[in-house]
């Protein structure tokens, strides 16, 4: 297991870090993608309101074909 340290620039971005990476399927790399997509907060408005077409912009985000 190889470990890593993680920067970040706000207590509510670390927060939203550990949240995503508890979800099924978002790792480290995908988490800091999420959040060099966007910031944290409005990350959260999206989530929150469902606005699925500015999710599905960030890198790695969208439906999984299969």
């Amino acid at each position: 297991m190889r470990s890593c340290c993680f920067g970040f620039n706000s207590k509510q971005e670390r927060a939203l870090f550990r949240e995503l990476i508890k979800v099924n399927g978002v790792g480290p790399k995908l988490a800091l993608a999420i959040l060099s997509g966007m910031s944290a907060q409005q990350f959260v408005t999206a989530v929150e309101k469902e606005e699925i077409a500015s999710l599905v912009k960030l890198p790695g985000v969208g439906q999984k074909d299969g």
